[in-house]
């Protein structure tokens, strides 16, 4: 069984974990958000990073510098990156679609 330490260690880890996976991705749907003029979830979305900002400096300064931290830190951000990338494209950008490109290119290629 683990003792009280390591699973205190575990569960910051694993939190830590989570909160830069929300942070990170929140950094890319507000980026996104103001490329795309989605002006009503600016504000939303910054006060969301806030708290996950303060969270993750908490956790830091708690446990001080650590390898592990690093890592899921680290880990947590590029996947946040990437999935908040993903999901604000196919739920909230709207762009064209490749299809819509290309019936473009042609009408363009008539003229």
């Amino acid at each position: 069984m683990l003792g009280q330490n390591t699973l205190s260690m575990v569960i910051t880890l694993i939190l830590s974990f989570l909160a830069s996976f929300l942070f990170i991705g929140l950094k890319s749907w507000q980026q996104l958000n103001v490329f795309y003029r989605k002006y009503f979830l600016i504000i939303p979305t910054s006060l969301a990073m806030a708290l996950a900002e303060v969270f993750i400096i908490n956790q830091v300064v708690q446990i001080g510098y650590n390898i592990w931290l690093v890592i899921v830190i680290g880990l947590g951000s590029g996947l946040g990156c990437i999935v908040a990338t993903y999901l604000h494209h196919k739920f909230i950008a709207n762009g064209p679609k490749r299809s819509s490109n290309r019936q473009n290119q042609r009408i363009i290629s008539r003229y």
